[in-house]
């Protein structure tokens, strides 16, 4: 399974992410929030290698980008491939 992070305010994202198992996941992560997970040793993807993009606008676009929005709600039928 993969999970996708971005998150501004850090405080308890580690308890959460051991809460959910992480370690059996491919985490992706926004700049910020990737920097954050590999200094606390959590390994993970930053999300700019997905979109060949950085941050857009200070950092308030991150995730806007067809390759992590096709991941998101791309279902599992014919129509969707």
């Amino acid at each position: 399974m993969n999970i996708l992070v971005s998150v501004y305010d850090k405080d308890g994202l580690l308890g959460f992410l051991e809460a959910i198992g992480w370690k059996n996941h491919t985490i992706y992560a926004s700049g910020g929030t990737y920097s954050y997970l590999i200094k606390n040793g959590i390994e993970s993807i930053n999300s700019s290698e997905i979109t060949g993009f950085g941050e857009l606008f200070d950092g308030r676009v991150k995730t806007l980008h067809p390759g992590i929005f096709s991941g998101i709600l791309s279902r599992d039928i014919n129509s969707d491939q």
